[in-house]
């Protein structure tokens, strides 16, 4: 393979790699090289991985396809323009590219040389480098998560190092024991940062903060590549549980950052990292426990409030009940009372009113009697209707934890089934407040 070639002895030293290109430099050329270099042209351009250029010393093109001519003896560079997907072959190129993303969402593909399996994040599939398969994006599956939201850099270089998606770099646990060892060191560095409460990185150092009852500091150096190793499962599950096993993130960070201030020990530096490891796993169990117990807490005051929210339901349907009984038989006391009066009052005394005066009075009387039932009934329906208005209001304000269904049998049912209870007396009223009145008004002509 070519790539194994760019490795050997004769280039390996002599390589540089970044994301846009491959650059050999002060390479010796001779007939082998040149014949080398050939292969590795070919290569790449039939790969659709690159275009290869040499030039001399002198900065000369040298044509390698054509034959070999000793006039162009000496140093050369050669240079890669890559193409296609990014890709890349040496690790430390690989590393540096990773430390300078904040994500690499804008990557749904990286071909790696150095890995025999392909491993992935919600953002980004990282395939080997040999893998003649059609590789299609990977969707994300979950939302993402800015952590600026919740840790503060506090200088300029922490926050161009600081990521701003953790799904970025996160990877399944069932995966990230096939990921290279720089995979692990980069995402372990990049997801730690967004542990603490804040974090900086002062000399090559990175420093994070955490603030409970007191406040701590952590201090990791960023060469010391042995402790991110040993990191890097423990940091990946809490990572894991602070922001994404839950939506209520900022409890579980606040949580884990009270815990890692009472453990961490006073003197800043935590260079050994066996015991740190330890201190991380029992951190997060310390954090699970107390985020269960805050669960309990607000899971009972939540009972509370629905409790009496549920208490002001029943007496607002009791309410409603008692209304529509006092409504009811208010329309039927009217009724029996302006009757009476009619009957005993008013016919009674018919001789002594003057009788073309008579008519007059009857109107004025049934007028009456109309305006007051009008006001009455009214007085009933706007008493429905607003606190039916008032109800679906309330929906959404106090008890949107009952869905549409269970709201309408509890509260909207009872209140219709009053109202049409009400209109029931309300009908049969007003056709004995119409035969009353046409009674009256034909005793007044007759």
């Amino acid at each position: 393979m070519v790539e194994h070639i760019l490795l050997t002895p004769a280039f390996k030293n002599k390589i540089f790699e970044n994301k846009d290109v491959i650059r050999l430099t002060d390479i010796s050329y001779n007939e082998s090289v040149s014949l080398i270099l050939r292969g590795i042209q070919k290569y790449f351009f039939e790969k659709g991985l690159g275009v290869t250029e040499v030039n001399s010393e002198l900065g000369e093109e040298i044509d390698i396809n054509s034959e070999y001519n000793s006039v162009h003896d000496g140093l050369i560079t050669v240079r890669i323009r890559k193409t296609g997907d990014i890709y890349f072959i040496l690790e430390g190129a690989f590393e540096h590219f990773l430390s300078r993303q904040k994500s690499c969402t804008a990557y749904s593909v990286i071909k790696l040389f150095f890995i025999s399996k392909a491993y992935r994040t919600p953002t980004t599939i990282f395939v080997p480098l040999s893998d003649e398969q059609l590789i299609t994006a990977n969707p994300g599956t979950s939302d993402d998560v800015t952590p600026i939201k919740y840790v503060k850099p506090i200088n300029q270089v922490g926050q161009e190092y600081m990521p701003d998606s953790i799904k970025s770099w996160l990877t399944t646990a069932s995966e990230l024991s096939i990921t290279p060892d720089v995979w692990k060191i980069s995402s372990t560095k990049k997801m730690i940062t967004t542990l603490g409460s804040e974090f900086s990185i002062v000399d090559d150092n990175l420093m994070l903060e955490f603030k409970g009852d007191r406040r701590r500091t952590l201090v990791l150096k960023m060469d010391e590549v042995d402790v991110f190793l040993t990191l890097c499962e423990v940091i990946y599950e809490i990572a894991d549980w602070i922001y994404y096993q839950s939506k209520d993130i900022e409890s579980r960070h606040s949580l884990f950052n009270y815990q890692m201030s009472l453990l961490l020990d006073d003197d800043l530096p935590e260079v050994n990292s066996i015991v740190l490891n330890k201190k991380l796993k029992v951190c997060l169990e310390n954090s699970r426990l107390a985020y269960r117990y805050y669960l309990s807490n607000a899971s009972k005051e939540l009972n509370k409030t629905l409790g009496e929210l549920n208490k002001s339901m029943f007496d607002y349907l009791s309410k409603i009940r008692q209304n529509t009984a006092d409504l009811s038989s208010g329309l039927w006391r009217d009724f029996t009372t302006v009757m009476g009066v009619m009957i005993l009052n008013f016919s009674i005394k018919k001789a002594d009113i003057i009788s073309k005066y008579f008519p007059f009075f009857a109107i004025a009387l049934c007028v009456y009697v109309c305006v007051s039932f009008f006001i009455t009934a009214s007085s009933g329906f706007a008493f429905y209707y607003n606190l039916k208005s008032t109800m679906i209001t309330w929906k959404s304000k106090l008890y949107s934890y009952l869905s549409q269904t269970e709201y309408d049998t509890y509260c909207l049912s009872p209140l219709k089934t009053a109202f049409n209870k009400f209109r029931f007396y309300f009908l049969i009223v007003l056709v004995a407040y119409l035969a009353l009145v046409i009674s009256v008004l034909s005793v007044a002509y007759s």
